[in-house]
């Protein structure tokens, strides 16, 4: 008898190691698709990142301008994740009674902020250009040597 008692005591506490090693590694299992999980939130941000950087870049190339005023003004993120600002300045005709007439969309004057801000007499101040959209068009194309040393054509 004190064999099969022996063979029981042997068999539970078999039962009872195997039990604790699949419950280990159910935890294991559980803490990769955590992480996951998590790497696949952070690429979906790292993608709408991308995504809008790629815009901005189109956009420039195309000398849309307007469009990057435009989508900055609605998404807010888009307006963080991107290094430049957009803004059209808007200017008064010089002579209100003279028939001139309104800039065109291709050749209205735009501002465009970039890189750190800084501060100046207590205001944040960045480096800033004005460019029209034809301007930008013809100007963003060429070679650019990346700091990583890499050659990107546009």
């Amino acid at each position: 008898m004190e064999k099969t008692e022996a063979n029981k005591a042997f068999k539970s506490a078999e039962k009872d190691l195997k039990e604790k090693e699949i419950t280990k590694f159910k935890e294991v299992v559980k803490c990769t698709l955590e992480k996951l999980e998590l790497k696949k939130k952070e690429r979906h941000i790292l993608d709408k990142e991308i995504q809008i950087l790629k815009k901005d870049i189109d956009d420039l190339k195309a000398g849309r301008l307007d469009k990057i005023a435009e989508r900055q003004d609605k998404d807010k993120e888009a307006e963080a994740i991107s290094i430049i600002k957009v803004t059209e300045i808007i200017r008064e005709l010089p002579y209100p009674d003279c028939p001139v007439y309104p800039y065109t969309p291709w050749n209205r004057p735009w501002e465009i902020s970039y890189g750190n801000s800084y501060y100046s007499n207590g205001n944040t101040v960045m480096d800033s250009i004005v460019f029209c959209s034809t301007e930008a068009k013809y100007n963003t194309t060429g070679s650019y040597m990346l700091s990583n040393g890499t050659v990107k054509n546009i």
